[in-house]
């Protein structure tokens, strides 16, 4: 009789730790990174035109579409004017794939403002969360 008890509870402390780890997990969303700089000419106000400043502007409003969805993470730019200045975009995607898609259609690169460069990327600490 004892022994039916400790198989018993043996399979009992067993049989959901086996069961969790035989269940699919939905598959998480990867952090990336895009990284934009402004294209050399347009350093220079006098070169930019109306379209260039509307790419610009639907740029800002697709963070902003993707900061309302949920998958921007952060997105901001350094606060000098010069060759050295650019933007990141931190944001979560399904793949490498997905996240280059993202990043080359965004509206400022489309329009050739911008340049982009797309990298897998992973916050480790973030203000506001506990560290892990």
């Amino acid at each position: 009789m004892r022994n039916v008890v400790l198989i018993t509870m043996v399979v009992m402390f067993f049989a959901p730790v086996s069961f969790c780890q035989t269940v699919d997990k939905p598959s998480e969303k990867k952090q990336f990174i895009y990284v934009l700089h402004l294209v050399p000419k347009l350093l220079d106000l006098k070169n930019w035109s109306d379209a260039d400043n509307k790419a610009v502007n639907e740029h800002f409003a697709r963070l902003q579409k993707m900061h309302k969805e949920g998958s921007l993470i952060l997105a901001g730019k350094t606060d000098n004017w010069d060759e050295t200045m650019f933007g990141i975009i931190v944001y979560e995607a399904d793949s490498m794939d997905k996240a280059k898609e993202i990043a080359e259609t965004d509206p400022a690169v489309k329009a050739g403002v911008m340049t982009v460069k797309t990298f897998p990327y992973q916050t480790a600490l973030l203000r506001g969360e506990k560290a892990k």
